[in-house]
């Protein structure tokens, strides 16, 4: 039984005793002034936080028998706490004591109710392999989104980092390069100083890394100083590739990002540049009769995504019917490698909607690249869309296809029209056009607005010589391409601009809904009725008459 009145009279001694102590260099900064947390924790012990934080100050001082005590103490008061137990298996892990970390952790599955077979796989992932069980606070968290139970807390890592990994194997460096970056992200937010510290430490313990430049990359992009970021990118991507190491999804934007002087000699090298083989697809555009359209809706994919499209040109139609027939809409589709159905449906779809639809226009094209990996195929919208435009040029969307238009679309777009220049997905800037943490190419590319006509043809421009020039085969990863060309457009054309133009983060009142707003891909696909090729103009003919 722990008393509360014992360990609370040793806490305010070691504090006491540790007031002319020098800080440890990685100690958090709301650490560095510990009076008001203990006044807190002395007026009520039971408060989570003053525990937390008190906990992690003896740790970095390295009185772990206290830290552990204070855990203790809360693991008491709170049970069902599980981050209090992953807490106490990075103390241990701290201390090099592999057993009782691993203990911790499955006192932390059993506070997170997770069942026997969740238990059971999951610790045996740690505990059967050797490398894994010495290095297992590396893992659990992947292990963790894996069995889809809670993710841990990201205070206490610090206390183990830098870690000492140069001669671990390459599966060790990876999931410690994966652990190292969430930590750096967090503290994005928080102190950029002591990510700055960090990184330093980190390089003068484990030398130049693929995550030690990755992450001091995306640190000069958020201080706004490109000419270092560059350097660190393509430090990262060097690195990355000669030690056989690729970056996860989140950060694989690195092995695509072009530097500020590649980007000022794209136009040069673009001539008769056509990796994809553009030149050879087929296109049936709408005949708008030489009349602009009120609004132009573009986007791609190959077959399989395909199957969305139907539910998105329904709801969409839907939408302009609702809309009275007001707005003169065309919406494209830039189709990879379709089959001989997904064609004549097109063709047939387009037929019909010329002949039942008024104001209302499907334009598409088709055909196949050489290369077949999602990076391209999210990015096929991108690679039209300057041809798109000078045929239709009018305000634009580009939108990923898997989502669908609200009812109210045209209400919502009228709004959009009246007030801004352009719509982006810019949850990761400040109100003044600077992105505040994240990675450059967190940048959202699922809904972009372009209102402002003169700067979107040189957006546009811009999106298609990059995918076309960053795109690599060689590359272990070109995913992102699409975001890292879209962050590069808004930094030429929209942030320098920002006091003139009216810009807005387009998630605040979507026009669209996308997938992941509802859940998995299947679980979207079959939201509110499946609508396919065989069923499309069946569901269509009751909204028409």
């Amino acid at each position: 039984m722990i008393d509360i009145n014992i360990l609370t009279s040793d806490l305010l001694s070691f504090i006491s005793s540790n007031k002319e102590t020098i800080h440890p260099t990685l100690l958090d900064p709301s650490l560095q002034d510990i009076t008001p947390i203990i006044e807190v924790f002395r007026q009520n012990q039971n408060d989570i936080q003053s525990i937390q934080k008190l906990s992690k100050y003896c740790a970095f001082y390295k009185n772990y028998p206290l830290a552990n005590k204070l855990l203790n103490w809360g693991i008491h008061l709170y049970p069902d706490h599980y981050q209090y137990h992953y807490f106490q298996a990075i103390l241990y892990f701290k201390q090099r004591n592999i057993p009782d970390s691993l203990s911790a952790i499955e006192n932390m599955l059993n506070s997170m109710n997770a069942s026997e077979i969740q238990k059971k796989h999951l610790l045996s992932r740690l505990y059967d392999d050797k490398n894994k069980r010495k290095h297992c606070i590396f893992f659990v968290d992947r292990l963790l989104k894996e069995f889809n139970l809670p993710s841990t807390q990201k205070d206490f890592n610090s206390l183990i980092l830098p870690y000492d990994i140069t001669n671990e194997d390459k599966t060790i460096r990876y999931y410690y390069s994966v652990y190292f970056t969430q930590l750096c992200s967090t503290l994005q937010w928080k102190d950029n100083s002591q990510l700055t510290i960090l990184l330093e430490a980190e390089k003068d313990l484990n030398n130049e890394t693929p995550w030690y430049h990755l992450n001091m990359g995306k640190l000069y992009w958020i201080l706004n100083q490109r000419e270092q970021c560059d350097f660190h990118f393509k430090k990262s991507k060097i690195l990355s590739i000669e030690e056989k190491l690729t970056f996860n999804t989140v950060d694989c934007g690195v092995y695509t990002w072009l530097s500020d002087q590649e980007i000022k000699n794209l136009s040069s090298n673009q001539q008769y540049h056509d990796p994809f083989q553009l030149q050879m697809w087929q296109w049936s555009y709408a005949d708008l009769k030489d009349e602009k359209p009120d609004l132009s809706i573009i986007l791609g994919c190959d077959f399989k995504y395909f199957r969305y499209f139907p539910k998105f040109l329904y709801s969409l139609i839907k939408a302009h019917i609702h809309n009275q027939y007001q707005e003169k809409t065309v919406i494209s589709l830039c189709l990879e490698n379709p089959s001989v159905e997904q064609i004549h449906f097109l063709r047939d779809t387009a037929e019909y909607i010329h002949e039942h639809i008024p104001n209302f226009y499907l334009t598409f094209g088709y055909g196949i690249s050489p290369y077949q990996d999602g990076a391209y195929f999210a990015s096929i919208r991108y690679l039209f869309s300057p041809e798109l435009f000078d045929r239709y040029p009018t305000q634009t969307f580009i939108v990923d296809i898997d989502g669908y238009a609200y009812e109210d679309f045209f209400e919502k777009v009228k709004n959009i029209k009246a007030n801004y220049d352009f719509g982006l997905r810019i949850y990761a800037f400040d109100q003044h056009g600077n992105q505040v943490s994240g990675e450059p190419w967190c940048l959202g590319a699922g809904i972009l607005y372009l209102g402002d006509l003169e700067k979107t043809r040189s957006i546009l421009q811009l999106l298609k010589q990059y995918v076309n020039y960053a795109y690599d085969p060689k590359n272990p990863i070109n995913w992102c391409i699409d975001q890292c060309a879209l962050v590069q457009a808004f930094y030429y054309y929209i942030r320098p601009f920002w006091d003139t133009l009216k810009v807005t983060d387009i998630d605040h009142n979507p026009p669209f809904l996308l997938s992941h707003i509802i859940g998995e891909k299947d679980q979207f696909y079959r939201h509110g009725g499946i609508i396919d090729i065989d069923n499309f103009i069946e569901t269509l003919q009751p909204l028409i008459h």
